[in-house]
């Protein structure tokens, strides 16, 4: 989006704000593999089938669980927060859905991340959830310490097991489009983690006061070095065009242990083809009726210049759909928490005419940004 000459002073305002957590790698992200511990955690109890029907006759876990693990396969791999704040949005969404058709609302748990948390223990130890944990880098540590922000060195994120999906998708009779991906059990840590970025971002826009509709885990088809959007997200504003917010992440760091440096960025390459490809597609389809942009998180500025120069060559014109930002941005801000913040959690390029390069300044303008 071109800037207006009165919000100049704003967009140099929000990228100097952003640059101590520009610079930090996310939390999310491959930083020393040696020190990061990447495992599982001790809750996580495969089970067989015969173990977890004991369970089930035992009350372990109970229909309204099996919309905590609809949530997770929505997202694929994420942590606490991101959970939460999804499973909230689908309790309200629910509610708001059966005082219009006047019937019972589904019993889609209302929980707090303590309980959640209690839950999603439970759920693993069932043999439904994976649970797997590892350390954040000590410099984003310390940062989001002084942040007084989620400050806790060792992470989890949460992943479901085969039964889990077919559990939630028989019992609740619906989301064939939330199937099982097979892949899901033999990902790499980089990819778990990007995912986890993934919806960690799509989250953030859950809360903003023109959301009207999302779908996680949109399927594409036919588009080379990519299968799916973590999310789409419409966003509605009187007087003004719908807006579809495409969300997309990358993640460039590697452990060269599983994947050499090399080869993860042949890989990243072909994925940012895909996306492209994909966001130039919803474009189309919205053309007339409203715009399209995507939000795009990286694991530092670092990857945010490389992805802007990987559009840049594949297809320019779609820069000026693109916002970006950071694990660290929206974690050390409190995003999940605090919608109000997110206008300043974002940079945009643009391109400067004096200089004829495109240039990244703080994001303004967007109303999908606004609280």
């Amino acid at each position: 989006m071109a800037l207006e000459h009165d919000t100049q002073v704003l967009a140099k305002q929000i990228l100097e704000d952003l640059k101590p957590e520009l610079i930090l790698p996310s939390p999310y992200s491959i930083w020393d593999p040696s020190k990061m511990k990447f495992e599982v955690a001790g809750v996580t109890n495969p089970q067989s089938l015969a173990e977890m029907q004991a369970l089930l006759v035992k009350k372990a876990f109970t229909v309204s669980d099996m919309y905590i693990l609809r949530v997770i396969r929505m997202l694929g791999h994420a942590d606490l927060l991101s959970i939460c704040t999804v499973l909230v949005a689908e309790r309200e969404k629910e509610e708001r859905k059966a005082r219009e058709e006047k019937r019972p609302a589904r019993c889609i748990p209302k929980l707090d991340r303590r309980s959640l948390k209690e839950r999603l223990d439970t759920l693993a130890m069932s043999g439904l959830v994976i649970v797997e944990k590892f350390q954040i880098n000590e410099t984003v540590y310390a940062y989001l310490k002084s942040a007084k922000s989620e400050a806790h060195q060792t992470r989890q994120i949460y992943s479901l097991t085969a039964h889990a999906t077919y559990a939630f998708r028989t019992m609740l009779e619906a989301d064939q489009q939330l199937r099982f991906d097979s892949k899901t059990i033999w990902l790499n840590e980089m990819t778990k983690i990007e995912r986890a970025n993934a919806g960690l971002l799509a989250a953030v826009f859950l809360k903003q006061k023109y959301m009207s509709k999302y779908i996680f885990s949109y399927r594409l088809k036919n588009v080379k070095g990519i299968e799916e959007l973590p999310a789409i997200i419409d966003f509605k504003k009187e007087g003004v065009m719908p807006t579809r917010l495409v969300i997309f992440a990358v993640n460039f760091y590697t452990n060269e242990r599983i994947v050499t440096e090399k080869d993860h960025s042949y890989y990243i390459n072909s994925k940012v083809r895909g996306f492209c490809t994909a966001l130039r597609a919803v474009i189309h389809e919205t053309t007339g009726n409203g715009s399209t942009f995507a939000a795009i998180i990286c694991e530092d500025a670092k990857g945010i210049q490389k992805v802007i120069s990987m559009i840049q060559s594949i297809d320019e014109p779609l820069m000026k759909h693109c916002v970006f930002t950071t694990g660290t941005v929206l974690i050390s801000r409190s995003a999940l928490s605090k919608a109000d913040v997110l206008p300043g959690c974002f940079v945009e390029p643009v391109f400067n005419t004096e200089k004829a390069r495109w240039q990244i300044v703080g994001a303004t303008g967007f109303y999908f940004l606004e609280a």
